[in-house]
């Protein structure tokens, strides 16, 4: 009886050390097989364009034709194993390092290419919209239409036409997978961000303020200046004097005849448009680019003075002399416009 338990015990035993062998075994040779499947069939970095509607098993398919991965069977397997098999639209750049999932976790968590695209002060919605379509984010058309999105101005309780003048120059980090629509929402929460204290005023004192920071940016050469500049454009209003910015003119030109002129001529002048300030009194209809911090704060916060007028003194330096009467204004432009 003793024998008959002893042998039991040992067969029991012989069983668990198989089945643990067995266990094991299967561990070490799945291991294996992970090992190597998860790994990149790559020398160098590759780019995957994932477009609207695109599965798993499209982007399977694409990375097993381009030899990126050794197996589309595993790729999916892996998917619906970490329960990741939703993915998001972009552009994602795969390197040698990478295995296949971490490149399906980027594809479930969007971490797509971000693109560096830089917005400098004083350009219009048209320029801006030409730099996006540069950097390869969006049509420069899409761009613009959306520029013009009703429920974007509201949302912010803007009752334009268009945010010209509400994208803020700056430098961005452009995820490859936003839409224009997106562009210009995070260009403008940008800019209020920025200028968090403009949120507090009504609409119509926002927009005038917006309308003459925009004719500052595209006047002031130092920003020591921009304040004094705008002093002037208060002045003028106030006493009902047209501001007679060449600003305008050159906005004009550009926006409504398609021309870039590197300097202003008399006939120019005299262009019969609501946002020529040589022929209209008051503020232009809306702003003619987007200004920087410099311009806003200037506009917001002007020096006191009694200057109607200023001109350019020396283009190298950008300073200017500026003089409260007609005569003085006259003198130097005579000394320094050649």
């Amino acid at each position: 009886m003793l024998n008959s338990f002893l042998k039991n015990k040992f067969n029991k035993k012989k069983k668990l050390y198989t089945a643990v062998a067995i266990v094991a075994t299967a561990v070490i040779f799945l291991s294996l097989i992970f090992a190597r499947f998860n790994s990149l069939n790559l020398d160098s970095n590759f780019l995957l364009d994932v477009k609207k509607g695109d599965s798993v098993y499209s982007v399977s398919k694409t990375l097993s034709e381009n030899g990126v991965i050794k197996s589309e069977i595993f790729f999916k397997f892996l998917s619906k194993l970490s329960a990741k098999s939703k993915i998001q639209r972009g552009k994602y750049e795969i390197t040698p390092s990478d295995s296949v999932l971490s490149v399906i976790d980027k594809l479930a968590n969007g971490k797509v290419i971000r693109y560096s695209v830089v917005v400098p002060e004083g350009l219009i919605i048209n320029e801006v919209a030409e730099i996006f379509e540069s950097a390869q984010i969006c049509q420069a058309s899409e761009f613009r239409d959306a520029a013009k999105n009703t429920e974007i101005l509201q949302s912010y309780n803007l009752d334009f036409k268009s945010l010209e003048g509400f994208l803020y120059p700056d430098t961005y980090l452009i995820p490859s997978n936003f839409s224009a629509q997106d562009c210009v929402k995070y260009m403008v929460k940008t800019f209020f961000i920025k200028n968090p204290n403009l949120l507090e005023l009504p609409p119509a004192q926002l927009y005038d303020s917006i309308i003459l920071a925009s004719i500052v940016e595209k006047e002031y050469k130092r920003a020591e200046e921009a304040a004094k500049i705008a002093s002037v454009f208060y002045n003028r209003l106030e006493k009902n004097m047209r501001l007679q910015s060449c600003a305008t003119v050159v906005y004009v030109l550009k926006e409504f005849y398609g021309k870039k002129p590197s300097r202003l001529y008399y006939n120019d002048l005299e262009i019969d448009n609501e946002f020529n300030t040589y022929r209209y009194r008051g503020l232009p209809p809306a702003p003619i680019c987007s200004p920087g911090s410099v311009a806003i704060k200037a506009a917001l916060d002007p020096d006191t003075t009694n200057y109607l007028y200023f001109v350019l003194k020396d283009p190298a330096t950008g300073e200017h002399v500026f003089s409260d009467k007609f005569s003085d204004h006259r003198d130097a432009k005579l000394q320094y416009i050649k």
